[in-house]
């Protein structure tokens, strides 16, 4: 490992050291069920800022029975590649290769889970009229760019 790389995975490891330490992880849902409550929370606010109906919200609830435990797995796939960066960093030598699989890994990982929320997006879309997608799109809209 050149000169170069090691300070560079010395700074890499200061950065991480200042964020665990500044800041306090949220913590994940140990299961299925509670990463339905979590998802529940935020979708049923969206749900009653669009004025959706009982019919509406029932047939968004079995949405979510069906993506919160394949969110929760991909979670758990996401920690296992983590724990799997943080044992390579670890040992005494720091080889590319490994960090690729895992890199790999990741990638698929990724490649997986937008797939399944782009399947979700096409769900909700078909449960919501056009007009309350639309109210739903705008929110997001100023929410991550502050556009109006």
């Amino acid at each position: 490992m050149t000169k170069t790389t090691r300070m560079l995975f010395i700074v890499m490891a200061v950065a991480l050291g200042a964020q665990v330490v500044a800041c306090k992880k949220p913590r994940e849902a140990a299961n299925a069920r509670e990463m339905k409550e979590k998802l529940s929370d935020k979708v049923g606010w969206g749900l009653w800022k669009i004025d959706a109906t009982e019919a509406q919200e029932a047939k968004t609830d079995k949405m979510l029975d069906e993506l919160a435990p394949d969110l929760f797995r991909f979670q758990q796939e996401s920690k296992a590649i983590k724990r799997g960066l943080i044992r390579v960093f670890m040992e005494d030598e720091v080889v590319l290769e490994k960090i690729l699989e895992h890199q790999k890994a990741g990638l698929d990982l990724f490649d997986r889970y937008t797939r399944r929320m782009s399947r979700a997006g096409v769900e909700a879309a078909d449960i919501l009229t056009r007009e309350q997608r639309l109210e739903l799109v705008n929110m997001w809209r100023r929410w991550e760019f502050g556009e109006d």
